[in-house]
């Protein structure tokens, strides 16, 4: 295969069409962060940072935004299969990045109704006082958060679960390219 061979099959009407369902698909993953964001925001109870649970996703869907556009722009030339795999990784590295709190919310998440109840039933019996600094350091000690997180977890691991699939797809889609 010549260098023009080469070229003409990197920058081939399939590579564009590739380039342009990784761009599509791009912008339907930002879409669904965005959604994360809301629900997240929507969903999360008063002692929560509601700020934070819309940023996050917030911001990842303008990376993936860039993303898409930058993937898009480069369709039709010589390194769409470069953009495609590039796009790819860094989609799985905010897979990664999702995954970690994540990882570490889930225990609190199930310890969480056990604590609850607990804290409830000592609070009615008058052995704790109701205020935040003794609510968290009651929940601390049994392992869990000192509320309900089971929002942020199904947030995040709705984001992890969104970006490492595409991320994924578009490895594999981008290596299965002609150079």
């Amino acid at each position: 295969m010549t260098t023009s061979d080469t070229t003409a099959s990197a920058s081939s009407p399939h590579a564009a069409v590739k380039a342009t369902a990784a761009a599509l698909a791009l912008a339907v993953l930002a879409v669904l962060l965005l959604g994360c964001g809301a629900y997240a925001f929507l969903n999360a109870p008063a002692e929560a940072n509601k700020t934070t649970a819309a940023v996050i996703p917030a911001f990842s869907a303008f990376v993936m935004i860039l993303l898409a556009i930058w993937v898009k722009k480069g369709a039709r030339t010589p390194i769409a299969r470069t953009r495609i795999i590039t796009s790819g990784i860094i989609a799985i590295v905010f897979a990664l990045l999702f995954s970690v709190p994540t990882y570490g919310r889930v225990k609190a998440m199930r310890n969480y109704p056990a604590a609850n109840a607990d804290w409830s039933m000592q609070l009615s019996q008058g052995k704790v006082e109701d205020t935040n600094e003794v609510r968290r350091a009651f929940f601390k000690e049994r392992g869990a958060a000192w509320y309900d997180q089971t929002f942020l977890v199904r947030t995040l691991g709705t984001m992890l679960g969104a970006t490492a699939s595409l991320g994924l797809w578009m490895l594999v889609s981008g290596v299965r390219l002609k150079r």
